[in-house]
Parts: C-alpha cells; structure tokens; sequence
C-alpha cells in the first residue's frame, strides 16, 4: 500500500506493508507496518507505526481507516 505526497495533503509519501499473521492466542490479524517518508529526500519522518486488526473480509479497509488517523496526525511538511 503507498499513498502519494497529494494524498496525504502533504504530510509527505505513506509506505506500508501489510502480512497476515498468527498471534499468539492463535488467531489471524492482519499486520501493517507504516511509514512516513519525505517525497524529496526519502528520509523517514514517522514510523514504523505497526497496527493490527481481526482477519477478516473488512481487514483491509479497516486498516485503511487506521492509517489514515495516524497519518492526518502528523503536521503537513513546512506547518508546525
């Protein structure tokens, strides 16, 4: 999963990579580990933020959701 510089209103390039995994009560999750990179230098300016949600036909979509919250609270590049 990647989202542009414009997609996250400037905040810089979203790249994230996403396993389904067997926690240890035995149940499925899906696993995202996010990160923030600026689109110029490429250098990480936040993450790794891991999540983790039920496995499930929504999985997807609801780490979508998850993603979006953590990137939208993080300034957009040149705001404080």
């Amino acid at each position: 999963m990647q989202w542009t510089d414009a997609d996250s209103g400037g905040r810089g390039v979203v790249a994230a990579f996403d396993a389904l995994v067997v926690a240890a009560d035995g149940a499925l999750r899906h696993r995202r580990w996010a990160y923030l990179l600026d689109p110029d230098s490429h250098v990480v300016v936040a993450g790794r933020q891991r999540l983790s949600v039920p496995h499930g036909p929504d999985a997807a979509a609801a780490l979508d959701a998850r993603t979006w919250c953590w990137v939208t609270g993080h300034a957009p590049r040149g705001r404080p």
